[in-house]
This record gives structure tokens, C-alpha cells and sequence, in this order.
């Protein structure tokens, strides 16, 4: 269809197309299709709607988190419909903290959360809180301020309580011990394996090599390759080209040398008397009153911390006197922020209003601000400028390449050509892709085995490979897959049969063993029969970690000998042989033996009691919620 229309979109049948998709706009209105879909829910969590459109961008984000965990070609692999499941299910979850913590009364003053984001990382620079890489972040994931700092507010609201949670499990010192004991506790064995080279002699018939064939013909072919052909365009191979002049990037620095130094910073502290916006007169002289009675008592000797501690509104800060860290300008509400930066260092302010209420604000120390030279940041100047007109140039490259591409699908000389770029060549891959290369990006193995391009002899989309860096791709020789025949393949096959009789007769004698030493035949016996013999005894202890981790598990999950009598277990090896296991004894561990640390047991055995905590709470929670899914709007979101 996309072909046909590519094709002959002109004269008479353009016109007939344009006719057709005219009809609903008529009918409907062209509004309709442009209103954003923002109003429809997934979910509804107690009369709560989770909007389509967070969910859609906690999906994205998502997926993003799992390219970097498991990088590009894994997560590419994982079910679509789990993951939006599973982010589905943590935004109800997130919901219903986020319903019981306003239900107890909790919240997030504005202070506490400017404080949380003055101290992540990734808005740091030179040690201080950077608003330009705070405002590079909001851009770069299309976030307004007061959007992403709902999205703070929230995040500390439910670890609240999270937080409480946990911090109130504990451990029992007679938990401590037995856990210390079991740890150090250690099992003796010994093995006796029953190889898979002992059976591999054997004479394959035609007929089963013939009736295998047939039965298994789809993993007897030649794999599907292509080759392609691709254009590429990169935004550090365009910045590195760009001329620079030195009088430019003197402007530039003039022009930002406000970005290139080091703001003053003040540690502040402050006491808060919460009041409300619409406070009558009364209450608003009440709450100044009582905070001019805080400042005398300062002055007269009262401790600041003290006094927050006993007085402050302000649950986020209270508990540490006060203490809000070093803050800069353009961060805080506007006239707490002027009377902390008119104060000298050791000063206390006069009463400031905010929108929360009267602050009695102090500063205790001031960090002057310093400006880094031209030279110092010259190489840095360079790389901003360089990137900045790359962006203009990458930009206007892509679109048309994305252009003359679409325009002229069966070539890509015409692109070439017109933009001055190198046709590049990949060597011949499956949809397996390739380790190294162009070929080892998912979205251009997917490009190139689509339809359109493979089938079709098409161009494909610009393809985004992340890195500022776009690729347009067309086939340059395509090798379907093809049926091998028998004869090609006879000597694999005869090899897998072989092995499989191999595995099931390595399998049956040694269960047939197994059952021998179970009904009570001496071990050596047993083991004579087969002319195999038993392996040295061996310990383990669950912390030691030697050992193949598959017969580590099995040894410790088999039950303990009595008295001086063995237990038994047997287990198909990787190779195709079987190994029995014979657990001789079993020697308790101490309290005070093998293990971790007894602080560091405990630490572990308390966070993991505390996140059951959360679990069983978050769970109790969802029990008793009124939750409904909206599946037409989850499944066309997809």
C-alpha cells in the first residue's frame, strides 16, 4: 500500500486520496484530530485518574532505565506488554502511598524540597548547585520546573513513609544468631557421575536420521541475511569541523561570563510560624508576635537550633536546627531570598512573610562568589560554540536527508550527492545483527528487515542511534532464507541424535543408581557396578561461594543425613552426564563463627525486614483500593 501510493500519488489519484481523507475532517472536524489526548485516563486509583499521558512518559522512561541496565539489544528483547504492565502497576502503587501520606497529614515545604534538589548530583558542578545544568535537565526530558518539582514533591511525600517503615523493622538478637549460625554452617559430600561419553557410541538408522529431518526442518536452513548501504550523519564529526575565531569565543565569553563563575552561596537557617495565605489580620500579628518572642529569646542567649528544634513549622527542617545548607540566588522564595543575602554572617532578619507563613531567617556563613578566567574556560567556550552551531547544521542535514531519501526511495546517490556524503557499506548480517558495527544497533537491524526497505527496495526512516548521530539505510543484497538439504546437514544431525540417546541412556543409569543406594547398596558397591568411583569428600559452607553454584544449591537443599547414614540426589549435568550427590554430614554453624560482620548481618536482615514492611503495607493498600483499569485507552496507547 505505502508503495502504491508512493508510486502513483499524482495527477487524478492524488486527487482522490486528498478527497478521502478530506471525508472525516468534514464530518468531524479538523480539531479533532489535533486536541491533545491528555484528558483520557489509564487508571482510576480511588477516584484518582492516572492520565494517559504520564503513563505513556513513565513508560519512555522506563524503557530508558532498562537500556541502561541491560544495554540497547536486551531490553530491546523484553516483552513491550510487561513493561507497560509493570510501570502500570508501580503508578497505582505510587498513587495510593501518595493518597495515605496527604491522609496522615504529610507534606513537602518548599524549603526541604529545594534543599533535595540543591543536593543531587547531576545539578552539581565545581562542588555548588549549578542552575544551568538543573535547566539543561528540565529541557532535555521536557519537563517544566513546577512539573518536575510536583514529581520531587511527591517522590519525598511516599518515602516518608516508606522511610518509616523501614527505619522502624528491627532485628531480634536471637534472630541475629540463629541467621549467624546458619550461615556458618557447613556440608560434606561426595559425588559420583556417571559421564555421557560412556554412551556416545552408537549407531544412528537412517530412518531416524530421515523421520528427524523432517520433524526439525525449520532449524535446517540457511539464516535470512542483508547487506546495506547507508548514509550517516554525525553531530561531533560536524562540531569538530567547525572554524573557531578567537575574538568570537571572547564575545561569547563576555556575553556569558555570568555562567563561568561561582555564585555566592550562604548557609542559612530558619525558624519557621507557619500561617495561611488568607490569614485575617489577627492571626497574621499572632504569628508575627510569636516569632519576634523567638528572635528575643536568641538574642538573649537562646539557642537558634534549640528553638527550631521546639518551635519551627517546618517538619523537614526542625530536627536539625533549622538548617537549610548553603543556598544561591534565584532558588528560594523571592523575599526570604533578599533578606538572606542583606544579612551579614552571625545576623538574625526581622520577621519575613512568605506564602508558608513568617521565617526568622539567619545566616552563618557566606562563600563569595569568583569568576573563572577567559583562558580557563577557553577550551570549554570552544566545545559550547562548536556544539551550538552543529546543532543548527544537524538539524538542517537530517531533515533533509530525511527529505531527498523519502523523495528518491530507490537510491541513495541523490542524498549523497546533495549533502556531500560517503555512501557506507556493512558486511552481510541476520536479525541476529552483528557484535560490532552498524549492524550491532537493534533499530537498524529492525529497519533493514522491514518490509518496506527489504521487500519494497525502499530507503528507510532517519533513524535516530542516539549519540547525535542519524543513519538513512537501503538494502543492498538480500539472502532469504533457504531449506538445507539432508544431505548437508547429515553429519549434524547424526551428532545430535547421538547425544540425545547418549543423555537419556547417561540419565537412565544413573537414576537406576540413585534408586539402588536409596534402597540401601553400600556406595562402593553401586559405584563398582558401573565401574565409576566416588569423588573425595568435599565441604561447602553457605558462605564460601566455591563450587559450581548448581551443586552448591542442590547440597544445601537436600535433607540432613541421620546419624551416620547418607542422603541422596542426582542432577543431569550441562555436558549431558548425571551426578549423584551424597550429603555424608551436616555441621552447625556458631553465632559467633563464619558469616558477615555481626553489625553488617543485622543491617541486612533489618533492611530486608523493613522493604517486607513496605511490601506488606503497599499490598494492604491495594487491597483495599478501588482501582479500575482502563483497558481501551492502556491498549491504544500502545
Amino acid at each position: 500500500m505505502l508503495e502504491f501510493i508512493r508510486k502513483r500519488a499524482t495527477g487524478w489519484v492524488a486527487w482522490g486520496i486528498v478527497i478521502l481523507i478530506s471525508i472525516p475532517f468534514a464530518l468531524w472536524g479538523i480539531n479533532q484530530y489535533f486536541t491533545p489526548v491528555s484528558d483520557l485516563s489509564v487508571a482510576k486509583v480511588n477516584g484518582t485518574e492516572i492520565e494517559l499521558r504520564e503513563f505513556q512518559q513513565a513508560v519512555q522512561e522506563q524503557r530508558s532505565r532498562l537500556r541502561q541496565m541491560l544495554g540497547p539489544e536486551l531490553a530491546a528483547s523484553l516483552d513491550e506488554g510487561l513493561v507497560r504492565q509493570q510501570t502500570l502497576e508501580q503508578m497505582i502503587g505510587e498513587q495510593l502511598l501518595l493518597q495515605a501520606a496527604a491522609a496522615s497529614g504529610m507534606r513537602i515545604g518548599d524549603a526541604q524540597l529545594a534543599a533535595e534538589i540543591q543536593s543531587q548530583e547531576i545539578f552539581r558542578g565545581d562542588g555548588k548547585f549549578s542552575p544551568d545544568r538543573y535547566q539543561n535537565f528540565l529541557r532535555q526530558r521536557g519537563y517544566s520546573p513546577g512539573g518536575f518539582e510536583q514529581i520531587m514533591r511527591q517522590g519525598l511525600l511516599t518515602g516518608q513513609i516508606t522511610n518509616g517503615l523501614v527505619s522502624s523493622a528491627f532485628v531480634t538478637d536471637a534472630e541475629l544468631a540463629r541467621m549467624r549460625a546458619l550461615q556458618g554452617q557447613k556440608r560434606s559430600f561426595s559425588t559420583l557421575e556417571v559421564p555421557v561419553s560412556r554412551f556416545t557410541e552408537v549407531t544412528v538408522s537412517e530412518e531416524a536420521i530421515a523421520s528427524h529431518y523432517e520433524e526439525n526442518k525449520a532449524r535446517y536452513e540457511s539464516p535470512e541475511q542483508v547487506a546495506i548501504t547507508y548514509l550517516e550523519i554525525s553531530r561531533p564529526g560536524i562540531a569538530a569541523e567547525i572554524p573557531v575565531d578567537e575574538a568570537e569565543l571572547l564575545k561569547l565569553y563576555q556575553a556569558r561570563q555570568a555562567n563561568y563563575g561561582t555564585p555566592e552561596q550562604r548557609k542559612v537557617s530558619h525558624i519557621l510560624v507557619g500561617l495561611p495565605s488568607d490569614a485575617d489580620e489577627s492571626s497574621v500579628e499572632e504569628a508575627r508576635s510569636k516569632l519576634l518572642d523567638i528572635r528575643r529569646q536568641i538574642e538573649s542567649g537562646a539557642s537558634f537550633e534549640a528553638m527550631a528544634k521546639a518551635h519551627s513549622d517546618d517538619p523537614g527542617t526542625a530536627q536539625n536546627g533549622g538548617d537549610l545548607g548553603f543556598i544561591s540566588r534565584d532558588i528560594m522564595d523571592p523575599a526570604f531570598e533578599a533578606a538572606a543575602f542583606s544579612l551579614d554572617a552571625g545576623e538574625l532578619s526581622a520577621p519575613v512573610r512568605s506564602a508558608f507563613g513568617f521565617h526568622l531567617v539567619r545566616v552563618s556563613e557566606i562563600r563569595e562568589g569568583r569568576t573563572r578566567s577567559f583562558e580557563q574556560v577557553k577550551t570549554q567556550l570552544k566545545s559550547e560554540f562548536q556544539n551550538e552551531q552543529a546543532d543548527l547544521v544537524f538539524s538542517e542535514q537530517v531533515e533533509r536527508l530525511a527529505n531527498l531519501a523519502f523523495e528518491h526511495p530507490e537510491s541513495l546517490d541523490i542524498a549523497a550527492e546533495t549533502l556531500g556524503l560517503e555512501i557506507k557499506t556493512s558486511s552481510p548480517f541476520g536479525r541476529e545483527g552483528l557484535p560490532a558495527g552498524i549492524a550491532s544497533n537493534p533499530e537498524v537491524v529492525s529497519a533493514a528487515f522491514s518490509d518496506d526497505v527489504v521487500l519494497g527496495g525502499n530507503n528507510s526512516e532517519a533513524l535516530e542511534l542516539g549519540d547525535g548521530v542519524v543513519v538513512v539505510l537501503r538494502v543492498e543484497s538480500h539472502e532469504p532464507a533457504a531449506q538445507l538439504p539432508l544431505d548437508a546437514v547429515r553429519d549434524q544431525i547424526v551428532e545430535e541424535l547421538k547425544l540425545r540417546i547418549a543423555r537419556e541412556k547417561a540419565m537412565q543409569t544413573g537414576q537406576t543408581l540413585l534408586e539402588k543406594l536409596r534402597n540401601g547398596e553400600p556406595p562402593e558397591q553401586v559405584a563398582a557396578s558401573e565401574n565409576a568411583q566416588w569423588s573425595e569428600s568435599t565441604s561447602f559452607s553457605r558462605q564460601s561461594g566455591e563450587g559450581d553454584p548448581g551443586l552448591r544449591a542442590l547440597v544445601f537443599r537436600m535433607p540432613k543425613p541421620e546419624q551416620e547414614a547418607r542422603t541422596y540426589a542426582g542432577r543431569s549435568l550441562p555436558d549431558g552426564g548425571f551426578e549423584i550427590v551424597a550429603l555424608e554430614s551436616v555441621t552447625p554453624g556458631t553465632a559467633d563463627g563464619e558469616g558477615d560482620a555481626p553489625e553488617d548481618l543485622r543491617r541486612s536482615m533489618t533492611t530486608d525486614h523493613g522493604s517486607a514492611a513496605v511490601e506488606e503495607y503497599s499490598r494492604a493498600l491495594r487491597d483495599e483500593a478501588e482501582v479500575a483499569i482502563n483497558l481501551e485507552n492502556l491498549q491504544g496507547s500502545l
